[in-house]
C-alpha cells in the first residue's frame, strides 16, 4: 500500500504538468536523470498501477478521487497518456526511450 501511496504522489505531480501542458518538460528532466531506466521503471509501475486500478477496485477509485480532489478519468488519461505506444508524442513515455530502455519495457 505504502509503495503504491508514493506512485500516486508522483502521478499527482506529473497530472498537475499534464494539465498545464508541461508534460514534455518533466518527462525530459526524468530521462536525463542519473538514475538508468528510470522512465522504464516508471512505465512499468504505471502499468501496474492501471491493473490495481482498472480492475474491481470502485473502493481504491472513489477514494483516490476524494483524496487528490481529481476525478478518476483524470487520473486514467494521464496514465493512459504516459503508458501509450506512440513514440512521436511528447507526452508518451515511450517518446523518451532508448531501443535499450524499449526491449527492457517489453519483458517487464
Amino acid at each position: 500500500q505504502e509503495n503504491v501511496s508514493c506512485l500516486n504522489t508522483s502521478l499527482v505531480i506529473l497530472m498537475l504538468s499534464h494539465r498545464h501542458s508541461e508534460l514534455p518538460l518533466y518527462l525530459e528532466g526524468l530521462r536525463t536523470h542519473l538514475e538508468p531506466h528510470l522512465l522504464t521503471n516508471l512505465r512499468s509501475l504505471l502499468r501496474f498501477w492501471q491493473t490495481h486500478y482498472l480492475h474491481n477496485k470502485d473502493k481504491d477509485c472513489n477514494t483516490l478521487q476524494r483524496s487528490s480532489g481529481i476525478s478518476f478519468d483524470f487520473w486514467r488519461e494521464t496514465v493512459s497518456t504516459l503508458v501509450a505506444e506512440n513514440k512521436l508524442s511528447p507526452e508518451c513515455i515511450v517518446h523518451y526511450l532508448s531501443p535499450e530502455d524499449l526491449n527492457l519495457s517489453r519483458t517487464s
